[in-house]
């Protein structure tokens, strides 16, 4: 995935290009302070009517977009949106599913490029749990849809009489999973990768965190050092500083540790600091 920014970033313009991978999902999306909701909707409503990439049609944008576009007469789904995402503002952008990804010419043919793609997807797919998890103000059935909209696929559901419900969202490749609970309850949202060591998931908390939580103090632990590289882990976690039982988004290491080591995997999750 690939973020290209306005150069004054403080009040311009983020597109977000994800190539379509092993899943069949892709988007090229576009956000920033410099975008109105009007502006938004406006230019999803003038990409659907000018028509020179694809034809398509006005669909029901339902309860959580402001605009929707559906193409016609491709054998995948290919949608123009324009949304409001908590913590980032207007959305705007072409959003693709169910794509063969066979069909699709690769930027390279290396097992070098093979790797660097799937490791970027393991970032962005992670980065995604995080950023849906941690999204402040969103009732339960928007933050449900952001991971299925992001391509996530639910693998499994607990929904009980008393209005519990416990969904476990998986990416298709496998590469991160996201158990989130609603209900009785006070939610909780947590995800792991199967990819990504805990270092590279401190990474992806640096680049979500501040975004939504400005005000957060970052905190690092290290690990022992790691025999097979050398390397020092690191764990990063972002705390409220306004009081002494605030909220706090934390990396541990995977395989239901909660220790900083690099094991291969790693975990995210946030609570309050009590």
């Amino acid at each position: 995935m690939w973020q290209l920014h306005s150069k004054d970033q403080a009040f311009g313009l983020t597109v977000e290009i994800k190539l379509i991978d092993s899943s069949g999902n892709g988007h090229c999306i576009v956000y920033g302070p410099a975008l109105a909701t009007g502006d938004a909707e406006a230019a999803a409503e003038r990409f659907a009517e000018d028509g020179r990439l694809m034809q398509m049609q006005m669909a029901d944008p339902g309860s959580t977009l402001t605009r929707r576009y559906s193409a016609t007469g491709l054998p995948f789904a290919a949608e123009m949106l324009s949304y409001g995402a908590d913590g980032v503002g207007p959305v705007v952008g072409l959003v693709f599913a169910g794509v063969d990804p066979a069909s699709v010419s690769p930027l390279g043919g290396s097992a070098q490029t093979t790797t660097s793609t799937d490791s970027a997807s393991a970032r962005t797919h992670f980065a995604n749990a995080v950023r849906f998890c941690i999204q402040p103000g969103m009732s339960p059935e928007t933050r449900a849809n952001m991971f299925r909209q992001a391509g996530f696929v639910t693998r499994s559901g607990d929904y009980s009489d008393n209005g519990d419900t416990t969904l476990v969202f998986a990416t298709p490749d496998g590469s991160t999973e996201v158990e989130f609970y609603y209900g009785q309850m006070p939610e909780h949202c947590f995800g792991s990768s199967k990819s990504l060591g805990v270092t590279e998931a401190s990474e992806v908390l640096d680049q979500v965190v501040p975004q939504l939580y400005p005000g957060y103090t970052r905190h690092v632990e290290y690990g022992v050092d790691n025999p097979n590289t050398g390397k020092t882990p690191t764990c990063v976690r972002y705390e409220d500083p306004t009081t002494p039982i605030g909220y706090v988004v934390a990396v541990t290491a995977g395989e239901n540790s909660n220790r900083c080591s690099e094991v291969g995997s790693s975990s995210f999750y946030h609570s309050s600091r009590v």
